[in-house]
């Protein structure tokens, strides 16, 4: 499931994880007000598997090793 940006016009700036079916019904966490829709770049949530890492490309077999990667590489890993 994509992460959604939106804006309440009251409380600021909030994402939401849902489907993509409900993509305009962001309710703020807050006031519950739907806010409006902002686009940002795409942030994708994947938990960690071992193999060939596109990002990286290169093959890693860890955890650790991949998260090791993307810090020398100077990105970061979208968190809950």
């Amino acid at each position: 499931m994509p992460v959604y940006s939106y804006e309440c016009e009251e409380h600021g700036r909030y994402e939401t994880f849902m489907p993509m079916s409900d993509h305009n019904k962001g309710k703020c966490p807050e006031c519950k007000k739907i806010g409006t829709r902002k686009f940002d770049p795409v942030h994708v949530y994947m938990d960690f598997t071992p193999g060939y890492d596109i990002s990286l490309n290169r093959y890693v077999d860890t955890k650790k090793q991949r998260e090791t990667l993307l810090r020398e590489k100077g990105l970061t890993r979208y968190k809950d």
